[in-house]
């Protein structure tokens, strides 16, 4: 079976109207812009902006303004890393679009309250820079280590961490 007859098969069955469109992804971007629910249609835009080159900017642009409306830190934080990773992929020349990708990060990071959720996006956080940047964040990892309870996780934590 050919890869555009398994592509009609796969339309047909979870998304009838695309068989006709002409411009996908324009049909695509269309549908994303009725989404309400700020999470849901911020990773919707990052995820278009993946394959539509010629909007891509603009996308993750918007994705990244509606991470605003967002209440959890947690989901904000995936969609900022995911947004940092796609313009890096992308190639995309906007040292300050990355700059401020990276500043809302820090700022989000500060709000996560749970330890193991803190833990994680520090370590994760810490691969954002180098140097001294990345020093302070995997020593705010290993502080919020010592303040966890004795656990699986933290177990798990203490293994993954050596070898940073």
């Amino acid at each position: 079976m050919s890869g555009d007859t398994k592509r009609f098969i796969i339309y047909k069955k979870l998304l009838p109207e695309l068989i006709d469109q002409v411009n996908i992804k324009e049909f695509l971007f269309g549908k994303i812009q009725l989404l309400s629910n700020p999470y849901y249609k911020s990773r919707a835009l990052y995820q278009l902006a993946e394959f539509y080159d010629e909007k891509s900017f603009e996308l993750l642009n918007q994705s990244f303004t509606l991470r605003n409306d967002v209440q959890d830190p947690i989901l904000k934080f995936q969609i900022l890393e995911k947004i940092f990773n796609i313009v890096h992929c992308k190639d995309i020349e906007q040292k300050l679009f990355i700059r401020q990708i990276v500043e809302e990060l820090i700022l989000t990071f500060d709000t996560i309250e749970g330890l193991n959720d803190r833990f994680i996006a520090s370590v994760r956080l810490s691969f954002y820079g180098s140097g001294e940047f990345r020093k302070n964040y995997l020593t705010i990892a290993v502080e919020t280590l010592s303040r966890m309870s004795e656990n699986d996780d933290k177990i798990k934590f203490i293994i993954k961490l050596k070898s940073l």
